[in-house]
């Protein structure tokens, strides 16, 4: 048969991310379960009260010490020459070291060692006697005492309160006082103890620190005589004016050396061109070149004047010309005699630079010397600074720790001995009183909410939705005051507000199958028994007849029927009866007296085939071969067939009549069963042929507070058993 897919809405194991306790469901919580949660409160809160009050007596005495903090202990070198200050971190760390101290095992022994018999006894809560304590009952009182006592101090004061605790007023001031008493007696001993070990240790450091002292001294002179670094300052100074000069001097010979050079370097270029030559302005300024130069000019002129009178073998011509080669020869003689004076003045101007060079060498080296020397008479000196500066501290310190030696004073004081306590801390009334307060309102929350919390059962639509992943086709009220039969007729009340419920749910089956095709059929199961799927189902059929389909609700719960008696009719015939006879049905289904089909009311539309009668088996009849033909045929004469079927969750009825049905409706009550439960039903049908399309959400007392958090009123309706015949229980 064809199953339509339903419309599921996917949910997880918790409550939706969305959802949240409001101060109503709170209220509501607390309302429900007020009674509970009173009781609760009251009967623990009274026995916490009644054990409180009535534990021993305990009675406390508080003695306390001052502790003066000082920066003069000495233990190391290192402690003498770091400066000792005082503050919080100091202050904490000596007062905790205090308290630690108190509490240790060594200074419950000394207190022990000062109590008598008769007080160790009672101590240990023994009767007073003669006979000295065992070596373990020695360790019981040594370990009483450490539980006994408690030492506190107030931040940023400097007070140890010391507080012993005992049922024993007497016992309590002894031990607090003796507390006190052997601790400044430890303290001082401890303090004399280690004065004197920091006398022989600072008298030993200063005999050492000053033989270290005489060693760098002689070292420092040592090295002033052998470097004389008596004129170190001044050989300095005359050295940086020398390094000045020299500077200043090989500068300005680079000078001259490269204007020398240049002269030089121009003649070069230009050869024996005599012109360039006489054009250079350091070659043509001088007297006798330009004297010769000039006298050879003028004879060159001579030439040409007699040139026009004379050939050129006559003999002033001669003359003429001898005169000038006698003039150019003394030209470049004087020429070559002012570049020779150049290559002079080179030389001379270079190795005065290399001088000056050496010399500056020979200064910078004697800087550096000087400067070690200065360096290292500093490194001395401040080494000898040092060393007399330990020495001076470490002295004083001695002659310090000298005197508080002598004077034998302690930094521990006693403030307050312990008074006989007047009154007992606990029991405190007070304080028993305001825990009683909190522990009954913590308790009378937590009853409600601890019930809330384990409770597991289907409570709202998210419940429903988020667990089974399938929509809400509509709910039912929860009507305390209506029977069953009256129960089964809500669709068909009188009452607009009931019939308009069960309209709304034909119309969210209609939304959620698309369209009703007809014929088509339901089966209506639930997890568990009691969540009322015969009820929903005779409703259910009585809503589709008021639409106008044509409908037979058949109750197929084969172990406790219950349609008949709903309708107030009898089960002589029926499904069982003419399944287990041989009839074969006629052409009329509505006239066969042997199928026993019931018209209810006034309309032809409602009818009913009930189970006729019981049995523990009832698979065989939902298998044969006669059920399969009988449904067949039921359809043919339907619109519409609802099977009610016992709960899937107890039985597999409705998993076997799965396969006669179009689609499954899920049935669950608020408070009747468990999600864990729901969920495993559902999946159950959804393995069947007729899968789950939705649930009708059964016996809802408050429908705001079922669609929000949920209602957690208890459900106080009628449940039932399956039973035989004989009225045996069936597991």
């Amino acid at each position: 048969m064809q199953n339509t897919n339903p419309i599921s809405i996917s949910g997880t194991n918790d409550r939706s991310q969305s959802e949240f306790i409001s101060l109503t469901d709170l209220f509501i919580i607390i309302r429900q379960r007020w009674i509970l949660a009173l009781t609760a409160a009251t009967v623990f809160t009274a026995l916490f009260g009644i054990v409180l009050l009535n534990q021993t007596p305990q009675y406390e005495a508080e003695a306390s010490l001052v502790v003066e903090l000082s920066a003069d202990k000495v233990v190391n070198v290192q402690e003498v020459v770091e400066e000792g200050l005082i503050n919080t971190s100091l202050l904490e760390t000596a007062m905790n070291t205090h308290r630690e101290r108190l509490l240790s095992r060594s200074m419950a022994g000394k207190v022990m060692a000062e109590l008598t018999e008769a007080q160790c006894n009672q101590l240990l809560g023994r009767e007073l006697t003669d006979t000295l304590i065992s070596d373990e009952h020695r360790e019981r009182v040594l370990k009483m005492l450490i539980e006994t006592v408690n030492v506190t101090w107030q931040t940023d004061s400097q007070i140890l309160r010391v507080r012993v605790k005992h049922p024993e007023k007497s016992v309590a001031k002894v031990i607090a006082n003796q507390y006190v008493k052997q601790y400044i007696d430890s303290q001082s001993l401890m303090r004399l103890e280690s004065t004197e070990q920091a006398v022989n240790f600072l008298d030993a450091q200063t005999v050492e620190l000053k033989q270290r002292l005489e060693q760098e001294e002689a070292a420092l002179q040592s090295y002033r005589k052998e470097n004389d670094l008596v004129t170190v300052e001044q050989n300095q100074q005359i050295i940086t004016e020398r390094l000045s000069d020299l500077s200043q001097a090989i500068t300005k010979a680079r000078i001259e050396l490269l204007g020398v050079e240049s002269y030089r370097e121009q003649i070069r270029m230009a050869g024996q061109d005599l012109n360039k030559l006489i054009n250079l302005p350091f070659i043509g300024g001088e007297e006798n070149i330009a004297d010769a130069y000039n006298e050879l000019q003028s004879l060159k002129k001579e030439q040409l004047i007699l040139a026009q009178t004379y050939l050129e073998r006559h003999p002033r011509m001669l003359e003429n010309f001898t005169g000038q080669e006698g003039a150019l020869e003394a030209l470049w003689r004087v020429i070559r005699h002012g570049s020779e004076e150049y290559t002079v003045e080179q030389n001379r101007l270079a190795g005065e630079l290399a001088s000056l060079e050496e010399e500056l060498n020979a200064a910078k080296e004697e800087s550096r010397r000087l400067e070690s020397l200065a360096i290292g008479y500093r490194v001395l000196s401040r080494k000898v600074d040092a060393q007399r500066d330990i020495f001076d501290r470490v002295t004083s310190r001695f002659n310090e720790t000298s005197i508080s030696q002598q004077i034998n004073s302690t930094t521990i004081r006693i403030l307050d001995l312990a008074a006989l306590p007047k009154e007992a801390v606990w029991p405190d009334k007070t304080k028993i009183t305001l825990a009683s307060v909190l522990l009954f309102g913590m308790i009378f929350l937590a009853v409600p909410f601890g019930i809330e919390i384990f409770d597991n059962r289907v409570r709202a639509f998210t419940d429903i939705e988020n667990y089974s992943g399938k929509p809400i086709l509509g709910h039912v009220l929860n009507y305390k005051t209506l029977s069953s039969l009256e129960l089964s007729k809500l669709s068909r009340s009188d009452n607009i507000l009931e019939r308009e419920a069960w309209s709304a749910i034909y119309g969210a089956l209609r939304l959620s199958l698309g369209n009703l095709k007809m014929p088509v059929s339901f089966v209506l199961t639930s997890s568990v028994s009691s969540e009322g799927k015969s009820i929903v189902a005779a409703n259910l059929a009585a809503t589709f007849v008021q639409h106008g389909r044509k409908t037979l609700l058949l109750d197929c719960d084969m172990r406790r029927p219950s349609q008949h008696m709903y309708h107030e009719i009898k089960n002589d015939r029926g499904l069982l009866r003419w399944i287990n006879g041989d009839e074969e049905l006629g052409d009329d289904l509505m006239q066969e007296a042997t199928l026993g089909i019931k018209k209810l009311g006034v309309s032809a539309g409602y009818n009913l085939l009930t189970s006729g009668g019981t049995t523990k088996y009832p698979a065989s009849i939902f298998e044969s071969i006669r059920m399969d033909h009988l449904i067949s045929r039921l359809k043919q004469e339907f619109d519409v067939l609802i099977f009610d079927t016992p709960p899937v969750g107890v039985f597999r009825d409705a998993t076997l009549l799965a396969d006669f049905a179009d689609h499954c409706i899920f049935v669950a009550r608020q408070h009747a069963t468990s999600r864990q439960k729901t969920r495993h039903a559902i999946s159950l049908m959804d393995r069947s042929n007729a899968r789950v399309i939705g649930v009708i959400f059964n016996g809802v007392k408050n429908v705001n507070l079922a669609t929000a958090y949920g209602d957690y009123e208890v459900n106080d309706s009628e449940m039932y058993d399956y039973q035989d015949e004989n009225d045996n229980k069936i597991s």
